[in-house]
């Protein structure tokens, strides 16, 4: 039975681009077993989806502001990565779940909805059809699109999510946001986006090693008890 290992959380953030490079290489190197890992980062930086179509505006904006700007392996789009906890997950696919990206999707998620409970948080996964998904037009931004890969609080999109995946493997990347960056998110993505974050919902600034714990504590749960769902 496959084995869940949650890495040891530490504070101290490291650079974006060694970020992506330690996710490449876990996803990379990943054999029976389920890795994840939370982090935080050294400055403010802009994470752009693997297959997103560069804004120069958007660009221009973040070289004026000096803001750095990576790629990352999964797919979706642009967030801002400031009083945020990022989290990856890497494991491995069974054969006949090889093509069914949703139920991967909805299966991590029950694990981080039985994390967020555990800061008495309420979450729900996104119920809108695949043809609702693709016929809306994407903002530049992460947090300006709801899709069934993300989780919802209250009716808001409160945690994005996006993966990618070969035969045997997935590499899951994910945020959420303790304190939301709401006017430098404006004024680099210049629309109005309803930013949900930790504070907001609980009314109090929760220390960011209790987050982690919190959903690493749910992730492993599901992912070791349901492991065949993959």
């Amino acid at each position: 039975m496959p084995h869940c290992e949650i890495l040891p959380f530490s504070s101290v953030p490291a650079d974006p681009f060694a970020h992506m490079r330690s996710d490449q290489q876990a996803y990379d190197a990943v054999a029976n077993d389920y890795l994840v890992r939370f982090y935080t980062w050294t400055t403010p930086t802009v994470s752009m989806g693997r297959f997103q179509t560069l804004n120069p505006e958007l660009l221009e904006r973040l070289a004026a502001a000096n803001i750095p700007w990576v790629r990352r392996p999964t797919g979706g789009q642009a967030i801002l990565h400031q009083g945020d906890l990022t989290f990856s997950i890497v494991g491995p696919l069974q054969e006949d779940q090889q093509h069914d990206l949703l139920k991967t999707y909805h299966h991590i998620a029950q694990g981080l909805i039985t994390g967020l409970a555990g800061l008495n948080i309420l979450a729900e996964t996104v119920s809108h059809s695949i043809s609702d998904m693709q016929t809306k037009a994407r903002p530049d931004a992460c947090y300006g699109f709801t899709s069934q890969a993300d989780l919802r609080v209250n009716g808001k999109k409160f945690m994005g999510c996006a993966q990618v995946r070969r035969r045997k493997a997935f590499l899951q990347q994910g945020v959420l946001y303790l304190q939301a960056p709401r006017a430098l998110h404006e004024a680099l993505f210049q629309e109005q986006v309803p930013l949900a974050d930790l504070e907001q919902l609980t009314r109090q600034r929760l220390n960011i090693e209790t987050v982690a714990e919190a959903l690493g504590k749910g992730l492993k749960q599901q992912l070791e008890s349901n492991p065949t769902l993959i």
